[in-house]
């Protein structure tokens, strides 16, 4: 329902109101946040199936130890932008060519952060991370992303072949219903290779993001707040 949903809500709300009559003033969504209360924060937040994870409490007090400092992060947003990667570098049909030409192209654009798409043939795979380490070199950020292709003994056996090229996460490794399963290739590949797990692209109801947030699951959590209708996200 979630899903089917999300486009209406953005076809009604182009601007993405969040339930504020800030939205008139043409502000980017991060300053809309950003200018709400702590209480008005939490207002936006359904706890309905979430509340086992964190509570309204919990969550009220750690939106008010964030507005500390949080006058200098806004002037850094303002100058600098926020952190971004790139993933048309590296889509799964790109040779080990293209993505290398393709990852120099981005980082002439000042981005740092790359993302690969892995999971078809382990061989490409390993061809492709190899062109774009050697771009990018030992500081920059790459991740790659599964797309859901594996079981986990597939997920965690593929990823140890792709740890030499120092992947910060490897993103939905397996069915992003699958919270444990999720967990259990992050316990194989974080302890011993610093390899993080990420998902919540597809996660359209609260209950499956709020499992997903507890400690020891997820590295990286990643709402796709387009396919997310009300205040479900």
């Amino acid at each position: 329902m979630q899903l089917h949903a999300g486009p209406v809500d953005r076809r009604r709300f182009p601007r993405c109101d969040l339930r504020s009559p800030r939205s008139q003033q043409g502000k980017p969504v991060w300053r809309l946040v950003v200018d709400m209360t702590p209480e008005e924060r939490l207002r936006l937040i359904d706890f309905k199936y979430i509340e086992d994870a964190i509570t309204p409490e919990e969550a009220l007090e750690i939106f008010r130890r964030a507005e500390v400092g949080k006058a200098e992060r806004i002037k850094e947003m303002e100058e600098t932008g926020y952190l971004a990667y790139i993933t048309s570098t590296g889509w799964i049909a790109y040779t080990a060519e293209q993505v290398r030409d393709l990852t120099a192209e981005a980082l002439k654009t000042g981005l740092k952060y790359i993302k690969i798409k892995v999971g078809s043939d382990i061989d490409s795979d390993i061809a492709r991370l190899r062109a774009v380490r050697e771009v990018l070199g030992p500081d920059r950020f790459l991740m790659v992303d599964a797309n859901q292709k594996w079981g986990v003994k597939q997920a965690i056996e593929w990823m140890e072949r792709l740890a030499p090229f120092k992947p910060l996460w490897i993103e939905e490794p397996t069915s992003p219903d699958d919270i444990l399963g999720h967990k259990a290739v992050r316990d194989a590949l974080y302890p011993k290779y610093g390899i993080g797990v990420a998902t919540g692209e597809v996660r359209t109801v609260g209950c499956r993001s709020g499992r997903a947030t507890r400690p020891q699951v997820f590295v990286g959590i990643r709402p796709q707040a387009s396919r997310a209708s009300g205040r479900q996200m």
